[in-house]
């Protein structure tokens, strides 16, 4: 199981803070609703360097699911990008995880979100392999406990989409919990993993 190593630097709204310091209220629109968007991009040690793999490829998803739930990110995709970089230098990391994170925060009563506003996120910590060194020798492709299925909402897959409230709505598939379930279908398909639900992400 995965934990937490705590790193220096945090960028939150344009400002670098310290880890400690990255508090989110419990009334927070994000924290009761789960009205939230998220990336996860990986940085690798290069011999020029640390490189953030498709960088702003990353964003501008992040930017896209922010767009289907009605979330405004205050930034643009190079301001985001800059952070990026600089926050993976400040903490010194030759190589680590960045995950940056856009929520709704303190404000709204309802689940009406607007009266609350948008806060970005950018954390960054060290992590090895995802699944670990054995995920990629095993075969799932035929466990009856991997499902496939596609949520989709005004036309969107939202399985494309990376938010807070759509990671929990998957965790219960078919009365049944998914742990840890990684691999590729029959078709070549990716089958993504996390601690709490596995879904077929499809084209």
């Amino acid at each position: 199981m995965h934990k937490l190593t705590e790193t220096e630097w945090i960028w939150r709204d344009g400002k670098f803070i310290a880890w400690g310091e990255a508090h989110v209220h419990v009334l927070s629109h994000s924290m009761q609703f789960g009205s939230a968007a998220f990336e996860g991009m990986r940085c690798y040690a290069t011999p020029k360097g640390p490189a953030i793999f498709r960088l702003r490829d990353h964003l501008k998803r992040l930017a896209n699911s922010c767009k289907i739930y009605r979330i405004e990110i205050p930034y643009s995709i190079e301001d985001l990008a800059a952070a990026c970089c600089r926050l993976v230098d400040l903490n010194r990391m030759d190589s680590c995880y960045i995950r940056p994170m856009v929520v709704r925060g303190y404000g709204a009563a309802s689940m009406i979100p607007f009266a609350s506003p948008i806060e970005v996120y950018l954390p960054c910590w060290p992590w090895g392999a995802y699944l670990g060194p054995e995920a990629i020798e095993i075969d799932w492709s035929d466990d009856p406990d991997v499902a496939t299925f596609v949520v989709r909402r005004d036309g969107y897959a939202l399985a494309t989409v990376t938010t807070t409230a759509l990671i929990d709505a998957s965790v219960l598939l078919n009365e049944q919990y998914c742990y840890r379930v990684s691999g590729y279908d029959v078709s070549g398909a990716l089958i993504a993993a996390s601690a709490t639900a596995c879904v077929t992400l499809l084209p």
